[in-house]
């Protein structure tokens, strides 16, 4: 992202505009290379949101970032997930007084 006086704008959506086309309203961009700091107007194109949620990885693991068991997952009201053994944890360190 950058700024342009005081209006913000993100990088591949401006370089895909003024190198390649304008986004058509409804459209968003879709990182083809997988990259999302690219900026190459070859590696975006514009697409819709369902397209790109369909052309979008899923990503199955069996650990958390911190190599603990998925059986350890939860997930929140949110629908967000979390790891059981960071969530208990992180409580433990915040008890104690350590950061």
């Amino acid at each position: 992202m950058f700024s342009i006086g005081r209006r913000t704008i993100m990088a591949h959506r401006y370089f895909y505009e003024v190198l390649k086309a304008v986004i058509p309203v409804g459209h968003e961009i879709d990182h083809l290379c997988r990259i999302t700091s690219c900026v190459n107007p070859s590696h975006l194109e514009a697409v819709t949101h369902a397209e790109n949620m369909r052309r979008t990885p899923r990503v199955t693991s069996s650990e958390c970032k911190y190599g603990h068991a998925l059986d350890g997952v939860r997930t929140r009201k949110d629908g967000g997930r979390y790891c059981k053994v960071c969530n208990l944890q992180n409580k433990r360190r915040q008890r104690s007084g350590k950061q």
